[in-house]
């Protein structure tokens, strides 16, 4: 008898919860258990406890509406179910955002203007300062003796001050000063500049 008696008593309350707020927010609280166990279950990314709630509510309220007491299901099974398939609805959402049809990429190439007006490649030479070290070796070029020449245009080719005295008839020393004397007029150069 108090099995019936509770029975009758939830069938009532799941019936008047369906257009009434204070009866839906005692069901909801009721059932509050399956959406915080769910939630604790599983992990949904940018979804606060909140959100949570108010989607648990939303399918909470469809639930009730569609019950049907003479399936001999309960109420709370079949809201867990439900609740279940909405997450897992959620969880397939926030999958699919993350895979892009292939008609959503696109290439680098295919906005190249874009991205070098907007990206600066740290690697690529400046320009402008390409341009001024090739005018400033010119300057220096014309400043510097036989031997200075030498050493500019040999060290510009990564040889050693070694291989450069085996190539010319140069002192070793003698091509290390004339470095020396080089580096010297390039930084007179560029302070004029």
């Amino acid at each position: 008898m108090n099995k019936e008696n509770g029975r009758a008593k939830e069938l009532k309350l799941i019936e008047d919860a369906k257009w009434n707020d204070a009866d839906f927010i005692k069901l909801f609280e009721k059932y509050a258990p399956i959406y915080l166990k769910l939630w604790n279950d599983f992990y949904v990314s940018d979804m606060e406890l909140s959100d949570w709630k108010q989607e648990a509510a939303i399918v909470l309220h469809r639930t009730i509406i569609r019950y049907d007491a003479s399936r001999n299901v309960t109420l709370g099974s079949y809201y867990k179910t439900n609740l279940k398939n909405r997450l897992y609805d959620i969880l397939r959402r926030k999958r699919a955002q993350k895979r892009l049809p292939d008609s959503k990429k696109a290439s680098f190439s295919a906005y190249s203007q874009f991205y070098s007006d907007t990206i600066a490649d740290v690697h690529a030479a400046n320009p402008e300062r390409v341009l001024s070290i090739y005018e400033n070796l010119q300057i220096l070029m014309k400043k510097s003796s036989v031997v200075e020449r030498l050493v500019v245009i040999k060290s510009l080719e990564n040889l050693t001050f070694e291989k450069m005295a085996n190539l010319s008839d140069e002192n070793m020393m003698r091509l290390k000063n004339a470095m020396a004397r080089c580096r010297r007029k390039y930084h007179e150069i560029n302070r004029i500049d």
